[in-house]
Order: C-alpha cells, then structure tokens, then sequence
C-alpha cells in the first residue's frame, strides 16, 4: 500500500517551464483535500496501490470526482482514435493506447509502419479542463509496453507552458517485454481562472521493437487549500507567572487573547485549553473559562484567558513552585484547521514565616584605640512579617553568650516594641569595656536576641557574633606635605615612574567575615640603587582618588615600614624604620604628589645588603572609621624598578600582623613613587608680600613649577577655621592675588594645596 503524497517509487528529471506559477514536487500534507472524493486517507493523502489495476479503475472511474476524466474526455495526440480494450480494463474506460499490433482485437490502435507500428515521439494523451485560480497538485499513473526510456507530462494555461520529463519505474511484468509504470505527482499553481490542458506524451522514440502502448490507468486534480493566515497574540507571550499567598490556597492568573487578521479576513475562536508536563498534579492548573472564547475584533480588542492555580491539588510549601505548559487551541474560521499555542505557566506559593532583621547581619565589632577604653556597638531591629497572618514582634530578651571576656554589656531595656515592618528606627546596644585590656587583646561572644509574634507564645531566637580588638596607637613621627602635579626631579635616590594602571588602597573594613587590613609593598633590589646616593628621608606617592581628612576624627594613621626582606620567600629580615603619619586633618587630592617625610634618614645601601637579600618599604592603616581609606597610584610594565608589587587583605580587621611577608611579588607591577631627599623635593612657600590698596589685598610670592596654592581667611585664629577664598593659583616665578576686602580685621595666608 503506498499513500502518493508520500510517494517512493518514482523518478524525475525536471526541464525549465514558465507557467503562471510553476511545478514542483513538494507536494504538501496535513490538511489538503481531494476534491469530492471520499476516499482521501485522514492526512489528506490518496490511498495507491499500484498493483491492482481495478483499485486504479475503480478510483478513476469518471464518477467519483468531478475534476477525474474518463476515457471518452481523454484526447489522443496522434494518428489514433478510441475504443475499449476488453480483456484489460472494464467496459467504459478505454485507458490505453496502442501501436500496430494487430493481435490487439477490440481496442484502438494506428498503423505506424515507418518504424514497425509502435508509438512515436510525442504521441500520447491530453486533457482539458477548466479551474480557478489557485493551487493544484496532479496525480497521475501511466503505464508502457517495451519502453526503456521516458514520457513527458504537460500542462498548459493557454499563455504558458511547463514540461516534466518522467522517467520509468518498473513495478510489474507483462509477458516477455514487460510493463513499466510511472506513479507521480506535480503541484502548480494559476494566477488566473481558465482553461487548462494537460498532456502525456511519449519523449524518446526507441525506434523498431520499442513501445507497443502507453496508458493512462489513473488520474486526477487536486486543489492545495492553505492553511489559516490568522495570527494569534498572548499577552504575557513568554510566560505567565502566577503568585499565591498563604492563606489562600487558589490563586488565577490571565492570558490576554487577540488576533489579527490574516488575507481572508475570519475571525478566531479559542476551541479548548489543556495543560501538559504539570509538575505537582494533575488539575493543579484549570481554566476557569467557557469555550469557546469568540475573538470577533482584532487587536488590540483581547478576551481574558484565565488559568487558576490550586495548591490544594499541589501542595506546594513557602517558596516552591510548580509549572505546566498551557495548550490553547485555536481556529480561524472556515478554515478547518486546528492550530496550537503553547505558553509556559509557573505558581509561586508563598508562606513566609516572619523574620527578626538585625544590622549588621553578620556581626557586631567593636575597636578601641587607647588611651580610649570603652566603644559602642549598634545595632538596627526591624522585622518582615509572615505572610498568612501579619502581627508586630516583640523582642523579650537579649543575652550574651560565649564570651571569652566578661567586656560586654547591653545598654538598651526591653521589650523593645516592633510596630512597624522594615525599614524601622529601633535599635539596640552593646558596649565593649576595654579598660582591662592592653594593646593587641581581644574579645568575642554572641548576642542572642529572644522575640515573639504579638499574640502568639512561641520564642524566636535570632544570634549575632561579636568581636572587638584593642589597638595601641604609636606615637606620630612623620610629616606629610603636598608637592604638586609634577613627578620629582631633584635629589631622587630609587624611582619608579611607571606607566599608570590602577590604585591599591590601604583600608580597613570593619565587618568580620569579609575583607579587613588592606596592607601592600614594594621591593627594591640592589640593581636599582647607586651606592653613595642611597640615603632618603622621604617617600613620594601619587594619589589615584581624593580622599579628604581635613574633617576626620579619631585615629586615621598610616604607618610605614622600611627595611631587608629575603629574595625567596619575602620574609622580613631586618627593620630599618618605622614612621607613622597622622592623616586627619589632611585633604589627599587627586593626581596630588604627597612626601611623606621620616623622622630620621633611612641608608639603603646596596652594599649593606646579604646574599638573596632586598630592601622593601610597606603601608599600613588604622583607622577607627571604615570609611576612611587612602588609594595610591599604582603602575605597570615599564619603567618599573628592579623588585616587584606585592599586596594582601587580612582575614579580620583584628590581624595586626606588620609587617608582612612579601611573598610572590609581581616584578611586572610598581607602585608610582619616589625615595628622595627633602632638600631638593619638598614644596615651601617663601616670603609672602602684603599690600592694602584701597579695597584691595595685595599678596605675593614665588611659586614653584608644578605646584598648586589657595589663599585662605579667617577672622579669628583660635576659633574659627580657615575657608578658601582663591583656589587653584598655579605658575612659576613670582605670583600675585589681588582680592576685594572691606572688612575692619582678618588675617590671611597662602598654602599648597
């Protein structure tokens, strides 16, 4: 049995054509319909057997399908005329066509004596009909005595015409020359209703001993009926998300429908809705509409598809979901076509527990800097509410546990009354009494707060971690002055004037758990040091970022370390100095030069160095606000020093461990700085000429290239801070500032900025 749209047992050698439309063997499936026959399989295909020639005859026989001819409509081409073969084909249905064989009693045949009576090239069958325009598909089943060649299948509009040569397919046996048949298929389309011939004619001539007869068993026209151009829209078109909250346990979610119109202008119904892949129940997902659902207006007119979620059919917990696929069927009218929509669905349930909400979240820090002895922590309360039944919370304790000190105490009462959801403005604290300890000690434990849910008796226990560190602060030893924009020239002992690349910041965070000391390094080997030019009492660093202390209270230290390291590992060898600067009250500006100025004059001789032996200078910082960090240029590639960039954050801001061990330095990386001499570096401001003219103050002095001054004002030098009134003066040689006083007394004063 074979189904011809799907046909298997042929072969085609396609020529041009040029009809209104074309021909093609892409014949479709699905939908299409046989025109008035009754025996179209469901997926539109015609049941062949190409083996019975009574299913052929009973198929064609002229009564069954209006389009079908019979064999009194069939024309021959030739010198032949038409009678019934007898012995073959029932009566009525005179199908075949012979050549000079005069055993053939009873059936039409011409004498071709030129080549021994058989058939000649183009002779054969042809057949008109008329058809609108459209879309055709032609079936067709040709049979042949003796033939070894081929047949040409025709079909002519009447302003056009398109061939297919068709090639034999041998499928039976008829005495010793035997049968070849051809099964085949041809779709073509007409711009325009007319008449149309179609014709079978044979295309090879095999001279004497060739073909004996061709017919025609079987064929017919089949009109393609397009599928619907409607398009339908869904409004989500992605997926449709449906939230359910406790208590409810049903919860819908909507599709908005429209459409738009396709060439023929129908209208669209939504047939039924199923689901498929529901991953918690069968009946968890439904559609709470009737069908069908009539969109009679295109968009942007909808109807609402509304899909409900039942989570006593899911079971769903807080925070599961559960997901479908929506199948929603559809038809343009009069198409006959059911088409399929697929949209994703998901639930989220939600059954949230309330939830006490403490900040900070991971823990409570303390640090005291002595000769300071006693800090206090805060921390922020608000709460979430459950989600089934809303209600305050009380928070009925607060304990401290776990301590290795007894250095903690709570300085809040209770209850403390929740009435208000997050965000809120309560709080709570915690002091830390370092009066005890010295300098490096530590202290941790836990505070566990105890809460409940107005109306309800069950405790909630909430627990955050405490730490707290003492630090002793050294003395300050070192000085900081702003030198300008210009990179120094004078007296350098080791430079690094590298290429900028990005800043490393010397920090505190002060939140265990996450990133705390920020320390970094800088290796300097025996290769880039001049001996008898070694000795420097500053070091000059580049700010990437402003960072402006001129406000800043409590300690803000930076302290740092010169001295040998070993090559290999980076270990500390020997400590050559230690300076400490105090930044508060400093303005670090951006692109700025800052020399930090030691106390004493450090040698670094590289002749005082051992074998696998290097100097090194490191940064530090302590600083009681977290805020407060210090970020220096740093650079790569080029013009780097023998050595190499190292860095490192400690676990918890309480490792006080420096300096540190340098170890896998980058020698790729330099931090963008200098070791220099203050003689031939450091930025002052000589004399400073005063003049009132009339209204006017008069100041100048000489001003050094790269460097950038403000002149300041005050009225009173014990009370009142100073405030900018020229800022940014800049130049080389002598500078004057002529500025508008009328005021009775003030003094004023220039500085680098």
């Amino acid at each position: 049995m074979k189904k011809l749209v799907f046909a298997a047992l042929f072969m085609a050698f396609m020529a041009s054509w040029a009809l209104a439309g074309s021909i093609s063997t892409n014949y479709a499936t699905g939908n299409d319909k046989l025109v008035n026959d009754p025996r179209v399989l469901a997926d539109g295909g015609i049941d062949l057997d190409e083996q019975s020639s009574t299913d052929w005859i009973t198929w064609s026989d002229g009564n069954a399908m209006g389009t079908l001819f019979n064999g009194s409509e069939l024309a021959l081409v030739g010198t032949f005329t038409s009678a019934t073969n007898a012995s073959s084909f029932p009566a009525g249905v005179p199908m075949k066509l012979f050549g000079g064989s005069a055993t053939n009693t009873g059936v039409i045949w011409g004498q071709e004596t030129a080549d021994g009576g058989d058939l000649d090239v183009g002779e054969g069958y042809s057949y008109t009909l008329n058809l609108n325009a459209g879309e055709y598909r032609l079936y067709t089943y040709v049979s042949a005595r003796r033939s070894v060649n081929d047949f040409v299948l025709t079909i002519n509009d009447g302003t056009a015409t398109t061939n297919s040569i068709i090639g034999w397919s041998k499928l039976s046996s008829s005495g010793s020359a035997g049968q070849n048949d051809a099964e085949w298929v041809s779709e073509f389309t007409l711009d325009n209703a007319g008449t149309v011939s179609v014709s079978w004619l044979l295309n090879t001539d095999n001279g004497a001993g060739g073909t004996d007869w061709m017919g025609i068993r079987a064929a017919a026209i089949e009109e393609i009926v397009p599928p619907g151009t409607a398009t339908l829209l869904l409004d989500p078109d992605d997926q449709l998300d449906i939230a359910l909250s406790a208590p409810a346990t049903t919860s819908i979610g909507t599709v908005d429908l429209s459409f738009l119109y396709g060439p023929g202008s129908n209208n669209v119904d939504i047939t039924s809705v199923s689901f498929s892949n529901v991953s918690h129940g069968a009946g968890s997902f439904t559609s709470t509409n009737t069908f069908p659902i009539n969109l009679t207006n295109s968009s942007p007119t909808v109807e609402t598809l509304a899909i409900e979620f039942d989570n006593g059919v899911a079971a769903l917990t807080n925070g599961e979901s559960a997901s479908a696929s929506i199948e929603i069927a559809w038809t343009e009218l009069t198409s006959g076509i059911t088409n399929t929509a697929l949209l994703p669905v998901a639930a989220l349930y939600d059954d949230a527990p309330a939830a006490l909400l403490l900040n900070p979240s991971d823990a409570l820090s303390f640090m005291v800097f002595t000769p300071a002895t006693m800090s206090t922590g805060t921390v922020a309360v608000s709460y979430t509410e459950q989600t089934a039944f809303p209600t305050n919370v009380s928070i009925t304790g607060i304990d401290l546990t776990d301590t290795n000190l007894a250095v903690f105490s709570v300085l809040t009462g209770l209850p403390i009354n929740l009435t208000d959801p997050d965000p809120s403005n309560d709080f709570f604290e915690i002091e830390f009494d370092a009066s005890t300890l010295s300098g490096g000690d530590t202290a941790t434990g836990n505070v566990v707060v105890t809460w409940v849910e107005e109306g309800d008796v069950t405790e909630h226990e909430s627990v955050l971690p405490m730490q707290a560190s003492v630090h002793s602060l050294l003395p300050v030893s070192g000085s900081i002055s702003n030198i300008g924009t210009v990179f120094p020239t004078n007296n350098v002992v080791v430079e690094s004037k590298t290429t900028l690349d990005e800043q490393v910041v010397v920090k505190r965070v002060g939140t265990f758990g996450s990133s705390g000391y920020s320390k970094f390094g800088q290796e300097i080997k025996a290769a880039s040091l001049s001996p008898g030019n070694s000795t420097f009492d500053g070091l000059v660093l580049r700010m990437r970022q402003n960072a402006d202390m001129t406000s800043a209270s409590g300690a803000n230290q930076l302290q740092i370390w010169f001295g040998k390291i070993n090559e290999t590992t980076g270990a500390t060898n020997e400590t050559l100095s230690l300076e400490t600067f105090n930044c508060a009250g400093v303005d670090f500006k951006k692109n700025k030069y800052f020399q930090f100025g030691l106390g004493s004059s450090v040698n670094f001789d590289p002749s005082a160095l051992a074998a696998n032996e290097s100097y090194a200078f490191q940064l530090w910082w302590t600083s009681d606000d977290p805020s407060n960090t210090l970020p220096f240029w740093r650079g790569n590639g080029t013009n780097t020093v023998a050595g190499g960039f190292y860095s490192e954050v400690d676990a918890t801001y309480s490792d006080t461990t420096f300096p540190i061990a340098m170890t896998n330095r980058n020698e790729n990386q330099d931090l963008h700085f200098a070791l220099v001499n203050s003689a031939g570096t450091s930025v002052e401001i000589g004399d400073v000429t005063v003049v009132i003219d009339g209204s006017n103050l008069i100041m100048g002095w000489e001003g050094v290239a790269g460097a950038s001054y403000a002149v300041q004002r005050t009225e009173d030098l014990v009370d009142e801070p100073w405030s900018n009134i020229v800022t940014g003066i800049s130049g080389e040689g002598t500078i004057t500032v002529t500025n508008d006083t009328t005021d009775p007394e003030a003094f004023y004063r220039t500085v680098l900025e």
